[in-house]
């Protein structure tokens, strides 16, 4: 098969320059000197992310960190009781993570994070934290794979939560046309190939 060098430099030039997300970091370190509680809402690279929680207003406050691998500043559930944190997008994003600790001292437990799209159930992700230096169980929780617009944080029955800043991979509608047009034009150099092969 022949292919014209330059159809596809060019498709493979842009399939290279096609970055498929960017990211959006959720932090709560200007919060935290005012106690900034729930409802509250971030805004970082042009997507908002609006935090609440069913248990009603002020049931998460952001607040300087005690834990060890948290970060400078967390949004903590300090009323002591199990409570769920809603985050919501102000687009799809296609992954999330951040690092919690739960207030559970001296006892390994599980945070599970159920994400929506159109308030459509699409995957659960579940971590279990690992006794740190604090004494509280800290871990990582993450989830991607496919496109959400919200999700939902639980703990397994510890008297509360908190989670560090959150980050977010947000797909770029221009990288996915840039995407499609590089193999447009990968598909179009190998049939002018065909082509060629066949004459």
């Amino acid at each position: 098969m022949l292919l014209r060098p330059t159809g596809t430099a060019f498709a493979v030039l842009m399939l290279a320059a096609a970055a498929p997300a960017h990211a959006a970091v959720f932090d709560f370190t200007a919060l935290a000197p005012t106690n900034g509680a729930t409802p509250l809402a971030i805004t970082d690279a042009g997507i908002t992310a609006t935090f609440t929680s069913p248990a009603g207003g002020g049931a998460f406050t952001a607040e300087e960190s005690v834990f060890a691998t948290l970060g400078a500043a967390v949004l903590a559930n300090n009323n002591f009781a199990p409570e769920e944190l809603d985050i919501g997008f102000s687009t799809s994003v296609q992954a999330i993570s951040f690092a919690f600790a739960t207030e559970d001292f001296g006892t390994a437990t599980t945070l599970t994070l159920q994400a929506w799209l159109n308030g459509q159930s699409v995957g659960t992700s579940v971590a279990i934290g690992t006794l740190a230096a604090s004494g509280f169980p800290e871990g990582v929780l993450s989830f991607g794979g496919v496109r959400f617009d919200s999700v939902s944080i639980s703990d397994a029955g510890a008297p509360g939560f908190a989670i560090g800043a959150v980050n977010a991979s947000v797909p770029e509608p221009a990288s996915a046309a840039l995407l499609a047009a590089a193999l447009l034009g990968l598909a179009g150099a190998r049939r002018r190939g065909e082509a060629e092969i066949a004459a």
